[in-house]
């Protein structure tokens, strides 16, 4: 039996607001993602975490440079067994030398301070975890993240004259990596320091 005009009539609308529909949603999600990362970049508080060397097998990955970080251990929650793979809240605590460690882990957000979400990466044997925390990766232009990679990789070795550290942004847990530092310069003014120099 043939469609009336009305009732095909009625499907195409149906399918162009659905269309409409997914449109929307399509958009919409990236855009709360930007404006969330944008507030907290506007509101949220200042912090310093020190840099650590990169595992020489995960390579420079042409835009954006892999973040390794020094300090990015935690204590367990004593009630419970927490596996690699759990999400914890861990306080952020400033040392007198203006970098930020990872207080006690707990599986609710604590009641008062910053504090981040993460993941529990490993756990030793110790009851000590490594986090895996939101950010691990600092995108570039292209034409600068080869030379800002040389740079991080060559300011977290050993004995190094230049140390690297990032800033990030936090509110309500949420977090947003800011900037990258090496030698207490942003990385593109550390970038062009050094090409004026050997220029």
């Amino acid at each position: 039996m043939a469609a009336t005009p009305g009732a095909a009539v009625k499907l195409r609308r149906w399918s162009f607001a659905l269309l409409i529909a997914a449109i929307v949603l399509q958009w919409a999600l990236p855009a709360q993602l930007a404006w969330r990362s944008a507030s907290v970049l506007r509101d949220g508080t200042r912090y310093y975490l020190r840099t650590a060397p990169v595992d020489p097998a995960d390579a420079f990955r042409g835009r954006y440079i892999a973040l390794r970080f020094a300090d990015a251990q935690t204590t367990l929650p004593a009630s419970g067994d927490v596996e690699a793979g759990t999400t914890v809240y861990v306080p952020l605590i400033v040392g007198k030398d203006r970098f930020a460690r990872f207080g006690a882990a707990s599986l609710t957000p604590p009641a008062r301070g910053d504090y981040l979400r993460a993941l529990i990466a490993s756990v030793d044997s110790g009851g000590r975890a490594t986090l895996q925390l939101p950010f691990d990766r600092y995108y570039l232009d292209e034409s600068v993240a080869a030379a800002a990679d040389r740079a991080y990789r060559a300011a977290n070795r050993s004995g190094a004259p230049s140390e690297a550290y990032v800033t990030i942004r936090v509110h309500d847990g949420d977090a947003v990596l800011e900037s990258l530092f090496i030698d207490n310069q942003p990385i593109r003014r550390y970038l062009d320091a050094q090409a004026k120099a050997s220029g």
